[in-house]
């Protein structure tokens, strides 16, 4: 629920990245997805 919120709400990633990179994300390991979604969120000064 609070990942949720971060992503989608707070930085709104999930419809400005997540959702349209999908294709080259989802082909990804979910050590490197997670990483990736956590250095947009800090350049973005969520985290």
């Amino acid at each position: 629920k609070e990942v949720y919120n971060l992503i989608k709400n707070k930085s709104n990633i999930l419809d400005e990245y997540i959702i349209p990179c999908y294709e080259p994300l989802h082909t990804q390991s979910k050590k490197y997805i997670v990483e990736d979604i956590v250095n947009v969120l800090e350049e973005r000064g969520v985290i």
